[in-house]
């Protein structure tokens, strides 16, 4: 950044600040059109400016609600007031830079045509293509691999299917306003994909979910974090189809559409966070050989973050169990019970597994007064009190959906998704709680584990 831009941004920190203090001073809760407008302006200015775009301009907010809930946290104790104001902030940030103009007509590299995104992928992909202007290249090492993706898209004669090296000779010669690379590969071979397209300038690379899922990967990822941080391109990302920034409006539309909701969130000592599936691990998924720990565990924290914090470093591993389901015969965990303390004695209880007797996917808020359930499934929230049906710019189902993460890399880049540096904060928290894992023995197929009775050495 120039010096003039460093002298703006911190004097758009101190009147954010101000008004900090003025929303927490009583009367609390609001802040004055006038900070409103010119918010808002500074949010569009910057957009047109260096690199104050998206991702960045999130990423900024972020920071500084970190650096106020430390403060605040040491000062007070009580931190409420300040996420409050910072989700406000963020929501007026994002609604402004929705409409930032169409980029045109980019080009989107789906890198990888595996299990991930035959299942997810191929279907938005196809209802999109005859309707959204958008060139899409399909790129993968194995033959077997592109036959299929040849076959599935047999209708789409515009839709190119290449080997790496094609792609290599092809790609900076493409005229493209936009260049996309969506890094579908398992998470092993995601340092040496994002290497690639960083060597090939692509404007915007998503990698999926978790960003890795080795220490010397994460090592790497580190140097390209350093690396690409004072530069406008390329924007690194990586994505998770729960996606933080959406998982944020959710939560957020939750609040105004139930006020219990929001009343139940003050009261909260307890979360309970549970991604459990009927299903086995399939095993020609390249996530198979990881476990759930890595492939599961990663949706717990966009709905831990809009909730409560986004400060990954200063969580305490309190537990983390680990099963197999009878018959699985990789090392991989299949079933995780994790016990995590975030901040201000909130305890975060996950649940991730497969081959369960039943399927779930929520987050429970447990207080002493009040509970809370997400059901993540229905698009549902259940209140102590009653049922509340919600929708947030359509239904829940559509905006967690793999359709909506492309459409949103065709849109806007990385709005709504995870930034590099926060990718790597929840990387390193992955790690930390693969490394605490007690293996526990193994559970029935169709059954959930008890840790009461261990089935040890039953394979």
């Amino acid at each position: 950044m120039s010096d003039r831009e460093l002298a703006r941004l911190g004097a758009t920190t101190d009147r954010i600040l101000a008004n900090l203090e003025l929303y927490e001073a009583p009367p609390s809760g609001a802040i004055g059109d006038d900070f409103r407008k010119w918010f808002v302006r500074e949010v569009e200015n910057y957009f047109q400016d260096e690199w104050y775009e998206l991702d960045a301009q999130l990423q900024y907010l972020q920071l500084l609600r970190d650096s106020c809930l430390d403060t605040r946290e040491a000062q007070h104790g009580s931190t409420r007031s300040v996420i409050k104001f910072f989700d406000l902030l963020q929501m007026l940030a994002a609604d402004v830079l929705r409409r930032s103009p169409p980029y045109g007509w980019p080009l989107l590299v789906l890198v990888g045509f595996g299990d991930l995104a035959r299942k997810k992928m191929t279907g938005p992909l196809k209802d999109l293509l005859p309707h959204t202007p958008f060139d899409l290249w399909i790129v993968d090492q194995k033959n077997d691999a592109r036959e299929i993706a040849k076959n599935e898209f047999i209708n789409f004669p515009f839709v190119e299917i290449l080997s790496p090296e094609q792609l290599v000779s092809r790609f900076k010669t493409h005229d493209s306003t936009t260049k996309i690379a969506y890094i579908a590969t398992d998470t092993r071979s995601h340092f040496r994909a994002v290497e690639t397209y960083l060597n090939l300038g692509t404007d915007l690379i998503a990698v999926e979910k978790p960003l890795c899922s080795e220490e010397g990967d994460f090592t790497q990822f580190q140097a390209i974090e350093k690396l690409t941080r004072s530069r406008p391109k390329p924007k690194l990302f990586v994505v998770d189809h729960y996606s933080f920034r959406r998982a944020s409006l959710v939560v957020e539309g939750l609040k105004k559409e139930a006020p219990e909701f929001a009343k139940a969130l003050d009261g909260v000592d307890k979360v309970i966070f549970r991604m459990l599936e009927t299903d086995q691990v399939d095993l020609e998924r390249g996530a198979a050989d990881e476990g759930v720990i890595f492939d599961m565990l990663p949706h717990l924290f966009p709905f831990v973050n809009a909730l409560y914090t986004t400060n990954f470093k200063k969580w305490a591993i309190d537990e983390v169990k680990t099963w197999r389901y009878e018959g699985f015969t990789r090392p991989a965990e299949t079933y995780a019970r994790v016990r995590l303390r975030p901040r201000q004695g909130l305890v975060v209880e996950a649940m991730v597994g497969k081959g369960v007797n039943e399927t779930i996917k929520e987050v429970q808020l447990i207080g002493k007064k009040v509970q809370a359930r997400l059901d993540l499934l229905k698009g549902q929230v259940m209140l102590s009190k009653g049922s509340i049906s919600f929708q947030v710019g359509g239904t829940s189902t559509r905006e967690l959906s793999y359709g909506y993460v492309i459409q949103s890399l065709l849109a806007g880049g990385s709005l709504e998704f995870q930034g590099l540096q926060r990718g790597l904060e929840v990387a390193k928290m992955l790690l930390r709680i693969r490394k605490r894992a007690k293996i526990q023995g193994t559970y029935a197929l169709g059954s959930t584990p008890d840790v009461r009775v261990l089935r040890v050495g039953a394979d």
